[in-house]
């Protein structure tokens, strides 16, 4: 990767994995705009896009080449970067059906809803209704087991990881919190401390912004000017985040509220060092302070 050669080696690097998603990017964009972290870290992408151009071309942001998540040597000379300081797994899937990202994030509401009760009804129809786990396996649980497969546990400089997991909840597929289960079970491995210095485990719930809080006029003149614009994961953050779901602090989390936690716990812990391997659960109750 020619990008690597171009990084400050004076500086700690923290490696995200799945910077371009929801959550990654959410947080990459906080690193740099709030906190300027790109002035105390290389902030290291292995990807070749950005959500952010303006964080793309920012100083000490790398992103540093297209990889496989499932084949280690395609990163395996990023992953083991003599002064990697954190590690963060953002890779996953809510749902096991793939397609489903694009539907939520890129497809206009009006076209995403027929989709979704056609695949719904052609499921139960073919009395497809059981969950096939394979994905939720794949991409939750899979993905960490091979980002650990390339980590070399002869680093002199054990880096920390954070993996994003979840919370338990009634919206969410057991299926799905049984992958994230099985990875955090990956972490608590007794030979995973010769790799790693610190885990730190987030379980968030079902992700929202407030992109839409106290904007029901702006939301409603989208919808009647620009209604191509409007996904299904805009109208779950118009209702979320104003109050209009039932237990909404038990099965939702605001992501900026996640990003501001994992942001307090890398500054915290840069300053730290671990004695001894541990493994750190954060639950959706310190993502409401």
């Amino acid at each position: 990767m020619r990008v690597l050669s171009k990084i400050d080696k004076k500086l700690p690097n923290l490696v995200i994995f799945g910077g371009t998603g929801f959550v990654g990017s959410n947080l990459i964009r906080k690193l740099v705009d709030k906190h300027q972290l790109n002035e105390k870290f290389n902030i290291i992408i292995p990807s070749t896009k950005s959500s952010f151009d303006h964080v793309k071309y920012t100083k000490n942001v790398h992103y540093c080449g297209k990889i496989s998540i499932f084949e280690p040597l395609s990163f395996n000379e990023v992953i083991n970067l003599k002064n990697n300081k954190f590690i963060i797994h953002s890779i996953g899937t809510f749902n096991n059906d793939l397609a489903y990202k694009n539907l939520v994030k890129n497809v206009s509401i009006f076209q995403s809803i027929p989709i979704f009760i056609k695949n719904f009804v052609t499921k139960s129809l073919n009395n497809q209704h059981q969950k096939n786990d394979i994905n939720f396996i794949k991409y939750n649980y899979t993905t960490l087991q091979k980002l650990l497969e390339a980590l070399k546990d002869k680093n002199k400089n054990k880096p920390k990881l954070m993996y994003l997991s979840a919370n338990k909840s009634c919206i969410t597929d057991m299926d799905y919190i049984k992958s994230k289960r099985m990875a955090e079970n990956l972490l608590k491995m007794e030979e995973i401390s010769k790799k790693l210095e610190k885990s730190i485990i987030y379980r968030p719930g079902v992700m929202f912004t407030d992109h839409y809080k106290n904007k029901f006029d702006f939301f409603i003149k989208n919808m009647i000017f620009n209604k191509d614009s409007v996904t299904i994961r805009d109208v779950m953050s118009l209702l979320i985040s104003n109050n209009l779901v039932v237990n909404r602090d038990e099965y939702f989390t605001n992501v900026d509220k996640l990003t501001d936690k994992i942001i307090s716990d890398i500054i915290q812990e840069s300053e730290a060092k671990n004695e001894k391997y541990e493994v750190e659960i954060v639950d959706k109750t310190k993502f409401l302070k």
